[in-house]
């Protein structure tokens, strides 16, 4: 079976490379790679699970961080596994009709609703990063005086930045 799968080292799961069309295998071996990648998709949730753990880690974190750039750092790894988590959920509803294992409505919603959560997630990054951007192309102009150019306020920014959009 492990011709048909290939680890992702991003991911950290083998998923399936299948050389060719899906109907040109036999029933045994469409078999034996439902059975093999049922085996994988089931580590999946475990998975993101410890990735939302990382994420709420780095979260708090960025809440303490005074320094500019790590916080930006911070922000781009937080963008980073929000994208795994959902390229993750993504590999996970693979061929969910032909395996019904996971099909429960309850477990449904809840990815969605975690779809969503990994969405807003990624598009606050970008946001973030944006930010980041802009505050480097204005240099100290937008940061606070009695900081210094290595540790920024990051409520001066925003504030800042809201004093900007609504003047």
């Amino acid at each position: 079976m492990e011709r048909f799968f290939t680890y992702d080292n991003r991911l950290g799961i083998k998923i399936p490379a299948l050389e060719r069309e899906w109907t040109f295998y036999s029933e045994k071996v469409q078999q034996d790679i439902l059975l093999t990648w049922e085996s994988i998709r089931g580590q999946i949730p475990d998975k993101i699970q410890s990735l939302e753990k990382s994420i709420n880690q780095k979260q708090a974190a960025l809440e303490d961080e005074t320094n500019f750039i790590r916080s930006c750092e911070l922000n781009s790894e937080i963008g980073e596994l929000a994208s795994i988590i959902n390229d993750l959920w993504i590999w996970y509803r693979t061929n969910e009709e032909i395996s019904k294992k996971f099909t429960d409505r309850q477990k449904n919603e809840s990815h969605e609703k975690l779809m969503r959560l990994v969405f807003l997630i990624q598009q606050i990054a970008v946001l973030v990063k944006a930010l980041c951007i802009i505050c480097h192309l204005f240099g100290h102009s937008i940061i606070h005086p009695s900081a210094n150019h290595h540790t920024h306020n990051w409520q001066t920014i925003i504030n800042f930045s809201l004093r900007s959009e609504y003047s």
